[in-house]
């Protein structure tokens, strides 16, 4: 039996988009916290594979002819190079800012220094890959 009360219950438009953000936000909080605190990479890297997955869809249809990065995340650079690395297409790379830290004027940041940071790393291999890759 289900009694009324006169009290209308309003439900805001985007509660359930919030609910579901957090939801998931709590989901994958877990994978972050592996992500950075084992492996020691920013959360930026796991971007770069679904980037690949969509971008080696593309390719299989044909749909692409050049590859093409372009963004400050070094995420997008890293699915550039692998696309590039998988299907061999031509790959351009535009680099907004540099993605490795320079320790003077002298450094050109393609020597990786010893660092224990597997992020930092990647972003100088990375930014070497990209520099030194030939069309």
């Amino acid at each position: 039996m289900i009694f009324d009360i006169g009290i209308p219950i309003v439900i805001p438009k985007d509660f359930f988009y919030k609910l579901f953000t957090a939801l998931l936000t709590g989901i994958l909080l877990p994978f972050s916290l592996i992500e950075k605190w084992v492996f020691g990479y920013s959360s930026q890297w796991s971007w770069a594979l679904s980037a690949f997955i969509f971008g080696r869809k593309l390719i299989n249809q044909g749909r692409v002819n050049v590859i093409y990065s372009a963004a400050s995340a070094w995420s997008a650079h890293l699915a550039g190079y692998w696309l590039k690395k998988t299907t061999g297409l031509p790959w351009l790379a535009e680099i907004h800012d540099p993605m490795v830290m320079r320790i003077n004027d002298d450094d050109d940041g393609v020597i990786m220094l010893k660092s224990r940071d597997r992020d930092e790393r990647l972003r100088y291999w990375l930014e070497k890959k990209s520099v030194s890759t030939q069309i």
